[in-house]
């Protein structure tokens, strides 16, 4: 499933914890208590996913670091493949919905919303039916915007099994959100937050010289 959207009214769909997800499905007697899901990059064991209720824990540190933040918590051993086939069966489920559905990474979809209006009665009616192309039981986010980056965004600023449009003014919707929600790598966002840039607002405000000679 690799359509690519164009540059049009995009709806984002987003699986937050997604892996975890998948894990609280297979064993449900693990809901409730912390888990973190972890992978191997060389001789090293790294976060993939964690509860979201355990504070401090990030993608991407060691299982040592994310164990002395949350030592109870339960270790899973990720089984990537079998995540990224249980994606794609839903990314088949999207496409009867609409015909522009493009898989970005795992846990982030989107649909391409151009002529929907002629099949839709309006956004929430698009949603609506998006919904019932997601297996019973996964959670997910839903954003709408001209673009992909604004339509995830917006989705993962929503509620779950909500959406959020844009409505107002980009720059007073962008000034105050997090760096974390910039799609960039965990190294770069540890370094966001070294260099005490903790918004969207600030990074807006930096001169691109100064950004492209630290972050390229």
């Amino acid at each position: 499933c690799s359509i690519i959207v164009l540059a049009v009214k995009v709806l984002c769909v987003l699986f937050p914890h997604l892996p975890l997800q998948y894990e609280f499905l297979k064993r449900p007697q693990l809901g409730g208590h912390p888990a973190i899901v972890t992978h191997t990059q060389g001789s090293q064991r790294l976060v993939l996913d964690y509860s979201p209720d355990t504070p401090g824990i990030r993608c991407g540190m060691t299982l040592q670091q994310a164990l002395s933040l949350c030592g109870e918590a339960e270790v899973i051993s990720a089984d990537i493949p079998r995540y990224w086939t249980a994606f794609n069966r839903i990314l088949d489920s999207l496409e009867k919905k609409s015909p522009l559905v493009e898989g970005a990474e795992l846990a982030c979809a989107y649909l391409g919303l151009d002529g929907m209006h002629l099949i839709y009665r309006d956004e929430r009616a698009v949603v609506d039916a998006v919904k019932e192309a997601i297996p019973q039981g996964l959670k997910a986010q839903f954003g709408i915007s001209e673009g992909k980056f604004l339509a995830c965004l917006l989705a993962s600023q929503s509620s779950i099994g909500e959406y959020r449009t844009l409505n107002g003014n980009i720059s007073s919707f962008l000034k105050d959100l997090p760096c974390d929600t910039l799609p960039v790598s965990e190294k770069s966002k540890q370094k966001l937050q070294e260099f005490g840039l903790r918004t969207l607002e600030q990074i807006a405000n930096l001169a691109v010289g100064p950004l492209q000679s630290q972050f390229g």
